[in-house]
């Protein structure tokens, strides 16, 4: 009965939230921002969870694990459905050089620092679960948020190439992180197949990306048939619940299952257009019910966990300012001016990292999943805070801004 209730009460507070989430982020501090991103409905979870008032228990998370199966699929079929080859061959040699570059080192990087600080503060976890954690710290730290960017490039008013630049990178970055991310689940995660080790975990990637492709056109098959806009919403609805499910009994990557999955319908779908409008309609409900959750799911029960927050914050905005300053230096030569404040315009993380820390939290992580889970969630919503006065400073040191220039009014966008 509890879990019924507390399943009902994430959907009242994503619908009524989600009717307000733009509309209260109209106000002139720059701090209002963050209330695009839905950050206090975070709170709210973390207030109602068991480390607090306990209203959302452990036992009533652990029950709807295969509901959150949902929205991670609606994430990942909502990004994937963007990456159609329409929109990628649009794109710069330049913008390809800078992600690539971007992620990887940013991931490598951040893998053999973690691999080693994970080693150090749980000696007593195993070499796959410390590798898992590590690679979990990797990805998230690799992706960037858009919203802060489109949102401070409206109000400042920022505007030039630079501006444009950052906010087609940072609407970009989850790609090359979920891949890996994607390779790395399934390889800790063998699921079905015989044995063990790097070739079942191998296997099992290329068996998720069949199965992903084929739920792909069958989603492209069920809504190519005529139908009226509900009828197509509840098609849309099925068809994610049963591919969510299905990854929850295979123990699949919901979040890179479904982005492949996006992938088929964006390229081959008709009616992808609509069918991206309809996933869109959905989309706030379902990221504000997920932020209540997210929040539910944190707990600190050890001083060393606040350390390590404060390390991966810390190094995360290191490694932007050299490592991805550095990449917009090598891919854009014209913006070499601004220095080290360039790799500032991606200090953000955004609503995919926390989709993947919560895909992490299903995997096969050990002792290590709780805590790893809960100092990236905090590490999103510190960095989102953040990412507000860094990313606006970027672009005001390249000249895309005036320090001076501010107007009122929000954007009409939310993380996904």
């Amino acid at each position: 009965m509890k879990t019924a209730l507390s399943l009902v009460l994430f959907l009242v507070i994503g619908l009524v939230g989600s009717q307000r989430l733009v509309s209260r982020a109209r106000g002139k501090l720059p701090v209002t921002i963050l209330f695009l991103t839905g950050i206090e409905f975070f709170f709210l979870g973390a207030l109602l969870g068991p480390s607090f008032l306990d209203l959302i228990s452990v036992e009533v998370l652990d029950d709807l694990k295969p509901v959150v199966y949902l929205a991670l699929g609606w994430a990942g079929v909502l990004f994937g459905i963007q990456l159609s080859w329409q929109h990628i061959r649009r794109l710069s040699r330049k913008m390809f050089e800078l992600l690539s570059l971007d992620a990887a080192l940013s991931t490598v990087l951040f893998l053999v620092i973690f691999l080693v600080v994970l080693g150090r503060l749980f000696p007593q976890s195993g070499q796959n679960e410390v590798l898992f954690g590590a690679a979990a710290f990797a990805v998230t730290a690799a992706i960037n948020s858009p919203t802060i960017v489109a949102v401070l490039a409206h109000r400042l008013p920022a505007r030039g190439k630079f501006t444009s630049m950052v906010r087609i990178a940072t609407s970009l970055s989850a790609v090359i992180p979920l891949v890996l991310f994607g390779i790395l689940f399934t390889i800790m995660n063998p699921g079905m197949t015989p044995g063990g080790g790097l070739f079942s975990g191998l296997a099992w990637w290329v068996f998720a990306n069949l199965f992903a492709v084929v739920m792909g056109f069958v989603f492209v098959l069920l809504t190519t048939q005529k139908a009226t806009r509900d009828q197509r919403l509840l098609i849309i609805i099925g068809t994610v619940m049963l591919v969510g499910g299905l990854c929850y009994f295979l123990t699949l990557s919901a979040l890179y299952t479904a982005m492949i999955m996006g992938v088929v319908v964006g390229n081959f779908s008709p009616r992808r257009v609509q069918i991206f409008e309809q996933l869109m309609s959905m989309e706030r409900t379902i990221y504000v019910a997920f932020l209540v959750f997210v929040g539910a799911m944190v707990t600190f029960n050890a001083s060393h966990l606040f350390l390590l927050l404060v390390f991966y914050v810390v190094s995360r905005i290191v490694v932007r300012i050299v490592v991805s300053s550095w990449a917009i230096r090598v891919s854009f030569p014209e913006f070499s001016g601004v220095g080290f404040r360039s790799g500032l315009s991606l200090s953000a993380q955004g609503g995919m990292a926390l989709a993947v820390a919560l895909d992490f939290a299903h995997g096969d992580g050990g002792d290590l999943v709780e805590s790893v889970v809960s100092v990236i969630v905090v590490a999103v919503v510190v960095n989102e805070i953040l990412g507000v006065f860094l990313t606006r400073q970027s672009l005001v040191a390249i000249g895309d801004a005036k320090p001076s220039q501010r107007r009122s009014g929000g954007g009409n966008q939310g993380e996904g």
